[in-house]
């Protein structure tokens, strides 16, 4: 996925296809949907809207800078215990006001820095959705306000491993100009990531036999980092394009989605309940028995290693 706009990579017309599901793209919930896709869809935000955004945002950041002293004093209130660590997402989803656009915009900097926000207020707004962190907060507030120095959780292994081959969390998060649909698809790719990176690793181990057994003339011009980041890299884009795309839409913002449509979301969150070794043991008893690698975009496969998986907890919950 290219980085850029929403419209780069999601069209107008596919996105109740795609994003949305099957079962809600008729009936009561199709004006909803519709207006969401014209939301998401950059060809259908006004001009005004666009000039907005972009003008509002110019103007917050350039005031918020101002007030960076007197943010101290909010800080002071976290290391105090009277603010939450964990970082929120002001974002508003966007309205086809150029006005409304711009005073969010402009708001936002300020918010995010928990100016005109109270500690009640800024801990019912929905957490921020990173791809390589789950639940991301500061670490030693009051390192921010003695040093200046903003401390946050480590990535996840997951980030960390990516990381080696170059991609970061804004690369592959989402691009939507929606934040509740930016949240979301965060969140399903984040939890796509444990199955993807298992698979990667797998593919790795025998792109570093196939090295070793290559010719002279290729090893001679690559070396064995660059032999098997450069073939990885594709298997990787693949999966995470693959995962954004069929699963955008199981669309939990929705509440009359039926529970059909949720199918995918729950086969995650089961098998994010597996420790890595069960998880390691059942892929591997996974390829045996079907002689293919389990598709972490498929929810038949996850739900299928998440009751071998439950079979090698078994096992293990005994012998503890």
């Amino acid at each position: 996925m290219q980085q850029g706009t929403y419209e780069n990579w999601c069209k107008p017309k596919e996105f109740a296809d795609t994003f949305i599901g099957v079962n809600i793209r008729t009936g009561v919930g199709n004006s909803l949907v519709q207006e969401l896709a014209n939301l998401a869809s950059g060809t259908d935000l006004t001009a005004g809207e666009a000039i907005g955004r972009s003008t509002g945002r110019a103007v917050g950041n350039y005031l918020a800078s101002w007030m960076v002293p007197f943010a101290q004093v909010i800080e002071l209130e976290r290391a105090l215990g009277m603010r939450g660590l964990e970082f929120k997402d002001v974002a508003k989803d966007p309205t086809l006001s150029g006005f409304d656009a711009a005073a969010s915009a402009i708001a936002r900097p300020f918010r995010a820095r928990g100016f005109g926000v109270s500690p009640a207020e800024e801990a019912a707004m929905p957490a921020r959705e990173p791809v390589f962190q789950e639940s991301p907060e500061r670490v030693a507030p009051l390192a921010k306000v003695l040093l200046g120095l903003t401390l946050t959780k480590a990535d996840s292994d997951e980030g960390e491993y990516l990381g080696k081959f170059g991609y970061t969390d804004f690369e592959i998060g989402s691009k939507s100009l929606v934040p509740t649909v930016r949240r979301f698809e965060n969140e399903v790719v984040r939890n796509a990531l444990p199955m993807i990176v298992s698979i990667v690793k797998r593919r790795e181990t025998k792109l570093i036999k196939d090295y070793e057994n290559a010719n002279e003339e290729t090893r001679k011009q690559f070396t064995q980092e660059q032999y098997v980041a450069e073939k990885l890299r594709p298997i990787i884009r693949g999966a995470l394009d693959t995962a954004k795309s069929s699963y955008r839409g199981s669309m939990a913002v929705l509440r009359d989605v039926p529970k059909d449509d949720r199918k995918y979301v729950k086969a995650m969150l089961d098998i994010r309940k597996l420790s890595g070794d069960d998880m390691d043991a059942a892929m591997i008893e996974f390829v045996e028995r079907n002689n293919r690698d389990a598709d972490p975009t498929n929810a038949a496969d996850l739900s299928e290693i998440y009751k071998i998986g439950k079979k090698y907890a078994g096992i293990g919950g005994k012998r503890r």
